[in-house]
């Protein structure tokens, strides 16, 4: 049997699992892309002509950071006499991502793709939203925050600093 490969590309799991041919805990999780070892965010939009496009990222400029954080959209003001009030949007606080990740060739190129998909897909009045699976600072990696998203702001890629991997910024923001 030969071992699970786990999608965040950075090491093959060792370990082969039970005498019976299961397998093992990470095996498992590296097999639906639930690394442990390397947590990320995994991006995917089904364009208007059905190609669908992939990307994740789990290397990030400053390791393993909180690229996640809430929209601000409630205020607390006080009266003249001194009563809080809230005020803001009706619904729960949405999540925007300022993803500063490193990015290998190909990661880049397909983020680019699906940026492109995604902005004609916008500009034609279309539904387009991404869906997102971020693992990155939750409770348990086996239950991530699975949402959809849209960009805004566009990929931005720049030159590695002598890793062999480039440079690459984006935001999105929960809908």
């Amino acid at each position: 049997m030969t071992p699970a490969r786990c999608l965040c590309r950075w090491h093959v799991c060792a370990t082969h699992g039970a005498a019976d041919g299961t397998l093992g805990a990470h095996e498992r999780r590296a097999a639906v892309g639930l690394c442990q070892v390397h947590p990320g965010i995994h991006l995917s939009y089904n364009d208007g002509d059905g190609k669908l496009h992939e990307v994740r990222f789990d290397v990030f400029q400053s390791g393993v950071d909180r690229p996640r954080a809430y929209v601000e959209n409630s205020v607390l003001t006080f009266s003249v006499s001194g009563a809080a009030l809230q005020s803001g949007y009706t619904r729960a606080h949405r999540y925007i991502w300022a993803v500063d990740a490193l990015a290998t060739t190909d990661q880049a190129y397909d983020l680019e793709d699906m940026f492109k998909a995604w902005d004609l897909d916008r500009a034609k009045g279309e539904a387009a939203v991404i869906a997102i699976t971020d693992e990155i600072m939750v409770r348990d990696v086996s239950d991530p925050i699975v949402t959809n998203c849209v960009f805004t702001t566009s990929p931005k890629l720049g030159v590695g600093s002598g890793t062999g991997l480039l440079n690459l910024s984006f935001g999105l923001t929960e809908v």
